[in-house]
């Protein structure tokens, strides 16, 4: 007997019936999961960045993607977030190589123009501060669930460059 597929209410996305929540919006689907800093308080969603689950008070919805406080920078598109991004195209290149020969699903975003601040909820492709695209920025995404390995990859290129 096939499984019977199921959506979230919130954002829609294909879910399994034990998921506890989703992981492209963040929605809770089990009534006891507690805030990771507040232990005897109710979560109000699962950060899909770092996948630990917080109260009001912790993260929120923005955008329709739960993030905690410590993530909720993050520039967002779809069920992607920035790992990186540069206007060496070069560079671009190689660290997206390295990603996918890590695994991992590297996405290049690329906008060309002036440079032209945006914020608010308008703008679904940066997070809840705003930011800004400069002539040529070229962003590496990578979805929510490997942003912190693609980061610590980065980082250790960044860090080996500067030895």
């Amino acid at each position: 007997m096939a499984e019977q597929e199921l959506t979230c209410n919130f954002c829609g996305d294909i879910i399994k019936e034990d998921d506890e929540y989703c992981v492209n919006c963040g929605s809770i689907f089990v009534d006891d999961a507690l805030c990771n800093n507040h232990e005897d308080t109710e979560a109000d969603g699962v950060c899909v960045i770092c996948s630990s689950a917080f109260c009001d008070k912790c993260g929120e919805f923005t955008n329709g993607k739960f993030l905690c406080r410590e993530h909720d920078g993050y520039e967002i598109i779809d069920s992607m977030a920035r790992v990186f991004s540069s206007n060496d195209a070069l560079k671009i290149e190689y660290f997206k190589n390295i990603l996918e020969n890590e695994g991992l699903h590297p996405f290049i975003f690329k906008r060309e123009g002036n440079s032209i601040p945006f914020k608010g909820e308008d703008y679904p492709f940066f997070g809840k501060n705003g930011g800004a695209l400069s002539l040529y920025e070229v962003k590496i995404m990578t979805p929510f669930y490997e942003v912190q390995k693609a980061e610590d990859i980065i980082n250790g290129l960044e860090e080996n460059k500067s030895e």
